[in-house]
């Protein structure tokens, strides 16, 4: 299958050498990340307010659950103080 390609490799090169040489820089070619801010292009527009919310609902969960455990102890110690007595 490699002898029998249709066009060599040196053939391919001379072509697109041709081409580029012709055309010269095509715009439509270019990746769009060459035209993006730094922010954009590292998603860091995307990724900081999502941490941010993670830190959110974090720290949420943790005021909650500590929230629970206080009410529960402070209800275990008045039962245990009214046992007592």
């Amino acid at each position: 299958m490699m002898q029998t390609k249709p066009t060599t490799s040196l053939e391919r090169v001379v072509k697109y050498s041709e081409f580029a040489a012709e055309f010269g820089r095509i715009e439509n070619l270019e990746p769009y990340g060459l035209h993006m801010g730094y922010i954009e292009y590292f998603l860091i527009d995307i990724i900081v307010p999502a941490i941010l919310f993670i830190l959110l609902i974090g720290y949420i969960f943790v005021k909650i659950s500590i929230w629970i455990v206080y009410s529960v102890a402070s209800k275990l110690m008045t039962t245990n103080k009214s046992k007592n007595e």
